[in-house]
C-alpha cells in the first residue's frame, strides 16, 4: 500500500503472461488493474469488478493482525469474477513483523488459500517505511510462494531526487538490495508511482521508458509494469493521473501495463461513479 494511505486498490489484469527471457517472444497479453483492500463493500466491489470489459485481477490486500478465515468468502466472491493477487503484508505495516513472523504470514495465507494463483512478495520495497528487513523478508516470501508454484510479483517505490527517503534512489537500492534469485525468478516486477508526493506530477512517459528498460536488465525475466497509482485530492486530478498511466505506450518486449489505481473503492464503487467508466475505458 502506499505509504500511510488507508484506501482500496483492485489490481486487473486482462490475462497473465508468463516471464520471459529478455531474448524471448515479447508478453502478448497486456495487464490492466487497482487493489481491493475493503471487503466490508463487498457485493458492490464484486459487482464493479464484474462489470468491467474484461476479466480483471484483483490485489486483494489482507489486514495486519487478521487471520485468513476472515477473508474466505472475499476470496470466494472476488475470485469467481477475477483472479487475485494476495498481499498478505503492505509496506505500512511491514516493520510490524519480524522475518521470521513474516515468513509465517506468507505460510498461513499461502496454504488457505491454494487457489489465488499469484503473491506480492514486497510492497514498496525499497521505501525506508518498510523497515530494514525488508530484503529479508521479500527472500522468505519468495520461497514460501516459489515452493507452492504459485506466480510472484515484487513492488518497488518511485522516486527521484525531490522526493528519495533515506534509502534513497530507489533503482540503487534494488540493484544493491534485492537478491539475485528475486532478480532471476521474479514473475512480474511493478512500480508504485505517486507523483503527488513527488514534485507533484506524474513521471512522463519516456522517464518510464527509460526506467524499464533498466529494470529489464536488473530483471530479465520478468514481466514489467506499474503496480500502483493514485490522487485522492479530487476527481479531476484522480482523472488526470488515471488518464496520464492508462493511455502509456511504453515499447518494451516484456512490459505489461499492471495499472493500480489504489482509489478504487472510494471513487469506482459502486459501478456508477464516474471513475468506474474511466479505469474501464482502459481496461480494453
Amino acid at each position: 500500500m502506499k505509504n500511510f494511505i488507508l484506501c482500496i486498490t483492485a489490481l486487473f489484469l486482462l490475462s497473465w503472461c508468463p516471464a520471459v527471457p529478455a531474448e524471448s517472444t515479447p508478453a502478448s497479453s497486456r495487464m490492466f488493474g487497482v487493489t481491493v483492500d475493503r471487503i466490508y463493500n463487498l457485493p458492490d466491489t464484486v459487482e464493479a469488478l464484474k462489470k468491467l470489459p474484461v476479466r480483471p485481477w484483483v490485489r486483494l490486500v489482507f489486514d495486519p493482525g487478521v487471520q485468513p478465515a476472515t477473508y474466505a468468502n472475499a476470496v470466494t466472491e472476488i475470485g469467481a469474477v477475477a483472479d487475485i493477487v494476495g498481499q498478505p503484508v503492505d509496506s505500512a505495516s511491514a516493520k510490524e513483523y519480524d522475518v521470521a513472523q513474516y515468513k509465517k504470514r506468507f505460510q498461513d495465507y499461502v496454504s488457505a488459500f491454494p487457489t489465488i494463483p499469484m503473491w506480492e512478495i514486497s510492497n514498496e520495497s525499497n521505501g525506508d517505511w518498510a523497515g530494514k528487513n525488508m530484503p529479508a523478508q521479500a527472500d522468505v516470501a519468495f520461497d514460501v510462494v516459489h515452493a507452492a508454484h504459485k506466480k510472484t510479483m515484487i513492488t518497488l517505490h518511485y522516486n527521484n531526487a525531490a522526493c528519495a527517503d533515506k534509502n534513497g534512489d530507489w533503482l540503487k537500492w534494488t540493484k544493491r538490495h534485492i537478491s539475485t534469485k528475486i532478480k532471476l525468478g521474479v514473475d512480474l516486477v511493478a512500480v508504485s508511482i505517486y507523483g503527488k508526493d513527488c514534485e507533484g506530477f506524474e513521471p512522463a512517459e519516456k522517464e518510464i521508458q527509460a526506467f524499464t528498460e533498466k529494470l529489464g536488465v536488473m530483471f530479465p525475466h520478468a514481466n514489467i509494469g506499474i503496480g500502483e497509482f493514485g490522487s485522492d485530492k479530487n476527481l479531476k486530478d484522480a482523472e488526470r493521473v488515471a488518464r496520464h498511466y492508462l493511455g502509456l505506450n511504453i515499447q518494451y518486449p516484456r512490459w505489461v501495463f499492471f495499472g493500480g489505481f489504489w482509489y478504487f473503492s472510494e471513487m469506482a464503487v459502486p459501478a456508477s461513479k464516474p471513475m468506474w467508466s474511466i479505469l474501464a475505458g482502459g481496461a480494453k
